[in-house]
């Protein structure tokens, strides 16, 4: 390198105008992005969820009137009780899930699961902005009043 060049990396600044504008451009963005997904979640109370396993609606739970509906008898099996909490068997094409319904405390989560990760066991509804979805079983446990794209999750 020439001792020009040198003398010109020295007197250059760090950052131009035009990377300051970008990088501020980049943190508004990501700013706005976060305050509007995050502000416009319906974390209102749970109403009732849905079951459905390969699109297919197999069991509702209803939490202001504290009962259920079966909508597909082949893909609900053993239905159990535990004080106030209600362990469901879902039964999917390669396996089985047990969601538990907890109507006090209004959450639902899978209790147990025979799929490859496990990875629904860790997860929890808790009000209507999140869902639960098995992707081995193609299950999935949807609030009443989730808003989401279409409602479609793609495999």
């Amino acid at each position: 390198m020439s001792l020009k060049k040198v003398q010109a990396v020295k007197k250059d600044k760090g950052f131009k105008l035009a990377d300051i504008i970008i990088y501020l451009s980049v943190a508004v963005i990501i700013a706005v992005t976060f305050i509007v997904l995050y502000f416009t979640q319906n974390t209102g109370d749970l109403s009732g969820i849905s079951i459905s396993v390969n699109d297919t609606e197999v069991f509702r739970y209803n939490f202001t009137e504290k009962n259920y509906s079966i909508e597909v008898e082949e893909r609900v099996g053993e239905i159990t009780a535990e004080g106030d909490i209600l362990f469901v068997t879902i039964i999917c094409d390669n396996g089985y899930n047990v969601v538990e319904i907890d109507p006090e405390n209004l959450t639902v989560s899978v209790y147990d699961a025979d799929c490859r990760g496990k990875d629904c066991l860790y997860q929890q509804i808790k009000n209507n902005s999140g869902i639960i979805y098995c992707s081995p079983h193609r299950m999935r446990v949807i609030p009443y009043d989730y808003e989401g794209d279409d409602g479609k999750i793609i495999v």
